[in-house]
């Protein structure tokens, strides 16, 4: 019978804001992220994710979001940041 290597799955470090408007979803996501070792900040909506940026102004590498969201989109969130 083979036997299979364990390997170890590449883990990040950098930062990266989620937008999502559904609760589960985004939670499942930022558990993933945080679980691979990336830092994360968490958003419900682009308003919200954009008040974040703007106040705080932190670092942020990747910008994961959805993009159909009520009021605003993830697209108008990428081209305000």
């Amino acid at each position: 019978m083979p036997t299979h290597e364990k390997t170890d799955l590449p883990r990040g470090s950098e930062t990266i804001m989620v937008v999502e408007d559904d609760d589960a979803l985004r939670e499942l996501i930022v558990g993933m992220l945080q679980g691979a070792g990336y830092q994360v900040i968490a958003a419900k909506a682009p308003e919200t994710a954009l008040d974040i940026l703007q106040a705080s102004k932190p670092a942020i590498d990747v910008l994961l979001t959805d993009v159909i969201m009520p009021k605003r989109n993830g697209s108008w969130l990428a081209e305000k940041t």
